[in-house]
């Protein structure tokens, strides 16, 4: 028997689905929305609400495929895509996430935020010169969102593009200097381009907003040694190492074998 078509049948169980996601039971609004939408297939709301519900309990699988079925009775939705890309996101499948981000920009390329989504997937695809890309127009429109030059800077470093990356990390410490990681992050730029007093510096302010930051002892031993001062090197691996630093304990060993 053919499934009655009834839109105010399909109001009613969305409806009584939003009831019980208010309470918490998402178990039960899945129940209802997908009751909403076997009533009326061509119900949006229902899919969208069913793959809210469906994101909620991790059931990611099953998240995807309503938001696919919201999409594709109305394509022209930025806001679907989005909501998709974030499933992607919890399933690990960046390389859709980002597709889906790129779907959403397309259709509404004023909604800002979308590029610097898009470039965060981007660095974890290891896809830097878009991700500069990106975060090079959300700074174009708000210049004063300073976390956006940190990962620009991480962008530009992984490229070796070190002069952008320490410019775009000191952007950010004049506002905010109160970050460990940035200032090991531009001290890495500066022993990149073979400046081993900044890099010094950054990692020993490091060090100091964070006592017990490895990587920043590590960071500063190895440009100890570089300059050569072995004394200090070896005293910042060895707190490294005891601190947890993989590198620190290794770096050590070819010394000993060094020297």
């Amino acid at each position: 028997m053919a499934q009655v078509i009834n839109p105010e049948f399909a109001k009613a169980y969305r409806k009584r689905g939003d009831a019980f996601r208010d309470l918490g039971n998402y178990e039960a609004a899945v129940k209802n929305y997908v009751r909403a939408s076997e009533f009326y297939p061509e119900y949006k709301e229902a899919y969208v609400s069913l793959g809210d519900a469906y994101h909620k309990l991790s059931k990611y699988e099953q998240a995807v495929d309503a938001y696919t079925k919201a999409i594709l009775l109305d394509p022209r939705d930025a806001e679907l895509y989005i909501h998709r890309a974030a499933i992607y996101g919890s399933l690990g499948n960046h390389a859709e996430e980002a597709d889906d981000f790129s779907r959403a920009i397309q259709l509404d390329p004023d909604n800002i935020s979308n590029y610097g989504k898009r470039g965060a997937v981007c660095m974890l695809l290891e896809k830097y010169e878009q991700a500069i890309e990106d975060y090079t127009q959300l700074i174009t429109v708000k210049p004063r969102f300073y976390w956006a030059y940190v990962i620009r800077g991480d962008a530009y470093a992984a490229l070796g593009r070190y002069e952008e990356a320490i410019r775009d990390y000191t952007t950010f410490i004049r506002v905010h200097p109160e970050y460990p990681d940035t200032f090991n992050n531009r001290g890495k730029a500066y022993g990149a381009i073979g400046d081993s007093e900044k890099a010094i510096s950054d990692f020993t302010r490091a060090i100091t907003l964070s006592p017990e930051f490895a990587e920043a002892y590590a960071n500063r031993g190895e440009m100890y040694e570089r300059i050569g001062n072995h004394e200090k090197a070896v005293q910042d691996l060895r707190i490294a190492a005891r601190l947890g630093d993989p590198y620190a304990q290794s770096f050590l060993d070819s010394l000993s074998i060094l020297w």
